[in-house]
């Protein structure tokens, strides 16, 4: 009987394993009475922004590339006149190779798609773009770029965290290169790209230099980031020379990015560093072939709001309210330097760009450029569903790191309270307070919340981990309904639990006992078992003797210094989220709970990756019997996934609203179990299907398309008696159902 379970365990499992799942982007949230407009795209820490046009209306769209977590995601342009407006669009996603530390788009061939530089190891990589229909692919040109210096090839040298400016900056019609010097890192390198010259066109990778110090600027430190005018004057052999340096030696991480500010037909400059809050600004005052930067602006704009983010600044240019007029975005481009963190909210700065053309000006119109539209918890976000006013609708914690506090140099951790003002079929989010229950007074940090019935009173109590490697237990004492968790003094240090540093907890009867077990997920990516040796009105937790790391399970990779397991369960399936943004599920078989391995059904959930720190939680939000996916990450959003599609796409352009979704495809098979053949009946629906039928193996042993039917018999006359999975896929949803034969 045992291996009978565990067989049927183990089909129900699968499912949620191997399920296609679609991104979630038109469930409805709201904040202080303003609809966001893209709730689901997963938050920003450190954005870097590209303008192309992906989806061929004749307007820019963004690619977003941030640098937490190497995530890059594209917005397309719904906006007209000077309305701005931009919707996540993640079907982009998948076209995009695996980039690191930096990406732009430029269009290096003058094919008209933008092709991709990025970073490699102290250099420059490029991948080629070309679009076929709606598809993109993106192949690797060169990597790294080279260039011909006095007859030699020589990597062009981009230290790992500046941001280059890829642009054409002499005006002969290809892409030139600009780098912080790679020998004093005072100076900017120009690297000349040749391609006109040598071959009569720009598609091309041929570089000569690097010329130093272009522009004769030398960047200086003083109070501001400032730049000093006249260095490499003196000429040798035709190349300046790197002994008239002036200034200060300079910090190893900068960013340039290049646009002519006077219309006067050379490219001007705007200059960030690692360790300032502000951008310097160059006026140009030479030519395109001999750049002279005589004038700066420290505080650029001195005419408006000052930039001022409290980490490396970083700017890019790009046309966002469709005046063909390049606007200025500010983000920031590091985690942490010198001990202090990045700014986590409040960190994208859209400056409008108000002309005139020969003099233009930028002003700051919003400083949540984007991330304001978004679900967005500042620092490791961490969603968990939770009914806290008992009215049967599922509503949503946000927990957090904390939000990066510049004055006080610290993070404050907070809970978000999300109420769902929605219904049962239709779900819909409305923010209630940034600090549910106060709980940010208690001055911990990274909370991890957990909700279960610890002393069988039927409401939900709360446990806190913590970064310190401590819970945190308050008992739920209701007020009206709702949920109150301060009417009644928190234990702390609870059952002198410390599993180390960052304690993820999560409540579940793990046993099978009738009360409530814990797990705690740690720093290193292990999870500890602790058995509730007590009953379901008195828990009494200890640490399992024998099994020190439950399912021997470690979910720490070697790329990362960290594992941060979260673990949490479904319906005995072990999900576990970590550091390197991947979630695996695990069978958690009860005869291995005290010892052995639990057995791995997934690496990656869903195919999910939505960045570091990745954690979930399931719920069920249209009561279709399907669970949706909630994913956190280390940029503070939540990104949404389901196995129906319910952002149908109809046109190009056009999203079916919510109340647009088909409805929910019922399925039965029978008989089950089956002997010679079983009927596949949709009772009544008649629509375009497709059937496969799959063996434990995930072997595909039939697969058949159904036109417009309302059932089909299905023959499985000789198949081996056992488990089998048959999955039902239409163009809105995915279906996956049990078959037994014998």
């Amino acid at each position: 009987m045992r291996a009978i379970i565990t067989f049927f365990f183990l089909s129900l499992v699968f499912f949620s394993s191997a399920q296609q799942l679609f991104p979630v982007k038109t469930i409805k949230v709201t904040e202080n009475a303003k609809v966001l407009r893209n709730p689901w795209a997963g938050g920003m820490n450190l954005p870097q922004f590209s303008s192309t046009d992906f989806n061929g209306d004749g307007k820019k769209d963004l690619f977003v590339f941030d640098k937490d977590g190497f995530i890059p995601s594209v917005f397309l342009n719904y906006g007209s006149g000077d309305t701005v407006a931009f919707k996540y669009s993640p079907q982009y996603e998948k076209f995009f190779p695996s980039m690191i530390r930096w990406a732009l788009l430029r269009d290096y061939n003058c094919d008209g798609v933008d092709d991709i530089f990025s970073s490699c190891t102290a250099g420059i990589k490029l991948y080629e773009g070309k679009k076929i229909g709606s598809d993109y692919i993106y192949t690797k040109v060169d990597s790294p770029l080279y260039s011909n210096y006095m007859g030699t090839q020589v990597n062009i040298y981009s230290a790992n965290e500046d941001i280059p400016a890829i642009e054409d900056i002499d005006k002969d019609g290809d892409l030139d290169i600009l780098v912080l010097g790679s020998l004093f890192r005072t100076q900017i390198d120009f690297y000349k790209n040749t391609s006109k010259e040598t071959v009569g066109t720009c598609d091309s990778t041929t570089y000569d230099g690097p010329e130093s110090c272009w522009g004769h600027l030398s960047l200086m430190e003083s109070s501001t980031l400032d730049m000093v005018f006249g260095a490499c004057k003196t000429s040798t052999g035709g190349i300046p020379s790197r002994g008239d340096t002036i200034g200060s030696y300079r910090h190893s991480s900068n960013s340039i990015l290049t646009f002519d500010q006077d219309n006067d037909g050379d490219e001007d400059v705007l200059v960030g560093d690692v360790v300032y809050t502000t951008m310097v600004f160059g006026k140009n005052n030479g030519s395109p072939s001999s750049a002279d930067i005589t004038m700066s602006d420290p505080i650029f704009p001195n005419y408006d709001s000052t930039i001022n983010l409290n980490i490396f600044p970083t700017a890019y240019s790009c046309d966002i309210n469709n005046d063909n007029l390049k606007d200025l975005i500010i983000s920031p481009n590091a985690t942490t330097s010198v001990g202090v963190a990045s700014t986590d909210i409040g960190n994208i700065w859209y400056y409008r760009n108000e002309g005139p053309i020969g003099n233009q000006q930028f002003h700051l119109v919003d400083d949540s450029f984007l991330v304001g539209d978004m679900i967005e918890a500042g620092n490791s976000a961490y969603p968990v569903m939770f009914d806290y006013n008992n009215d049967s609708l599922p509503d949503l914690i946000v927990a957090n790191r904390g939000y990066y506090d510049r004055v006080n140099v610290q993070y404050d951790s907070k809970l978000s309270l999300y109420k769902n003002v929605g219904t049962k079929e239709i779900p819909a989010f409305e923010l209630q307070t940034r600090n549910y229950q106060s709980l940010a007074a208690i001055g911990l940090i990274r909370l991890r919340p957990t909700f279960g019935d610890l002393d069988a009173d039927g409401d939900l109590d709360l446990m806190l981990g913590d970064d310190l490697g401590t819970l945190t237990y308050f008992e739920n004492d209701p007020i009206a309904g709702e949920a109150d968790y301060l009417g009644i003094p928190a234990v702390y240090d609870y059952f002198s639990i410390d599993i180390g540093i960052n304690a993820t907890p999560w409540l579940y009867d793990v046993d099978h006992d009738h009360d409530v077990d814990l797990l705690v997920g740690d720093l290193n990516g292990r999870i500890s078992f602790f058995w509730n040796y007590g009953d379901s009105t008195t828990a009494l937790f200890s640490a399992d003797s024998v099994n020190a790391t439950f399912g021997n399970i470690n979910v720490k990779t070697p790329a990362y210094p960290e594992g941060n397991a979260t673990p949490y369960v479904s319906e005995d399936t072990l999900y576990v989220g970590c550091y390197d943004g991947n979630i695996a599920s695990f069978v958690m078989n009860q005869d291995s709970l005290r010892r052995g391995t639990f057995i791995k059904l997934n690496a990656k959930v869903g195919s999910i990756y939505a960045g570091n720190n990745s954690n979930l939680a399931l719920v069920d939000l249209n009561g279709d019997h399907q669970n949706e996916y909630l994913v956190g990450n280390n940029r503070g959003g939540v990104t949404m996934y389901s196995p129906i599609d319910w952002d149908t796409v109809v046109a190009p352009d056009t999203v079916l609203s919510i109340t647009s979704i088909p409805s929910m495809l019922e399925v039965i098979l029978y008989p089950n179990p089956a002997s010679s053949a079983f009927t596949i009946d949709f009772k009544g629906h008649q629509d375009n299907f497709e059937y496969s039928i799959i063996n434990m193996n995930g072997q595909i042993l039939e697969s058949k398309s159904i036109k417009f039917q309302s059932k089909t018999d299905v023959s499985v006359l000789g198949w081996p008696t056992g488990a089998y999975f048959v999955q039902i896929r239409s163009a809105h949803q995915v279906i996956n159902k049990k078959l037994f034969i014998q």
